[in-house]
Parts: structure tokens; sequence; C-alpha cells
């Protein structure tokens, strides 16, 4: 896969998300307006906590999801249901993380690795997050031509391991 079709993929997947979290009355297309973007670089970061992708704000404040290129394609697919609720959240203002910490619906919380077994537990914004990702993977996979094979192929993969 060329890089302009792996990101056109991947961007694509990422607005069918937020499309259906649209129509689920979690985010509102106002609140998308002001629009995100994706990128490849900062792999060293999201390979140090063992991500495949992540989501924050640019230096002007605009979303940004940033994809790892040490992953295979079929792990950042995997990806992109979850970060697609970090992007809902961000354009909501519901989290706004910052350097060692972040602020989820006002109150603050120290960010932790993603080797933290309290992960999920201690990080509102990451079980939001999670709780939406089979949701959202059902509907990619059911949905969307071209995305139905590859979630059967990740699937496979995962009961394979």
């Amino acid at each position: 896969m060329d890089p302009s079709e792996f990101k056109t993929n991947l961007d694509t997947s990422t607005k069918i998300c937020l499309g259906y979290l649209i129509q689920k009355g979690f985010v509102t297309k106002e609140d998308l307006a002001p629009g995100w973007y994706s990128r490849f670089d900062q792999t060293d970061r999201l390979e140090a906590n063992n991500f495949a992708a992540g989501c924050t704000f640019d230096d002007n404040g605009t979303i940004i999801i940033t994809f790892n290129l040490n992953r295979p394609f079929d792990e950042l697919l995997w990806a992109i249901p979850h970060e697609s609720v970090h992007i809902a959240q961000l354009a909501k203002g519901d989290w706004d993380p910052q350097i060692g910490y972040s602020f989820w619906k006002g109150e603050r919380y120290e960010n932790l690795s993603g080797e933290d077994e309290n992960y999920y537990l201690n990080q509102p914004w990451e079980a939001e997050a999670k709780s939406f990702e089979d949701e959202l993977r059902e509907y990619l996979e059911n949905n969307v031509g071209g995305v139905k094979d590859q979630y059967a192929i990740v699937r496979s993969k995962l009961e394979l391991a």
C-alpha cells in the first residue's frame, strides 16, 4: 500500500467512526467543525508507551491523531475506534491532555503509562474510549467495504495469539 493510500484508509475509517459517534449523539458536527488531522511522526513517543496511535492538540490547538509507523497497518486500523472517541472528547472539551497530567471534565488526573494496571480504571477518558471500541469496530466491520476484510484479518490474528 502506498503512503497516500495508507493515510487515506486510516483517515476514512476515522471519519466513519466520528460519523457514527455523531449519529449516537456522543458528539455534534459543530463540536467537530474546527477539524482534526492525522500525522505519522512522533513514533518514538508512541513506541515508548507501547501505543499504536494517540490523540492530543497541536501547538495551534487543532486536534491531531498520530499513528505509530512502527506498527503494522492492522494494529493502526484496530486503534482507530478508540482514538476516534478521543477526538470527540477533545472536540467537546471533556478531555484536556497536558504533559504529565490531564483534565477530565475539569478534574485533574495524573497520566499513567499504557502498561499501568490501572490505566483504564484511573483515567476516565480512557475508560470511556474503551467502552466504545467494540461497538465502533463492529460498525466498521459490518458497514464499510474493505474495512470488513481488514477487521476479519485482525480478529483472526488475535484469535491465533
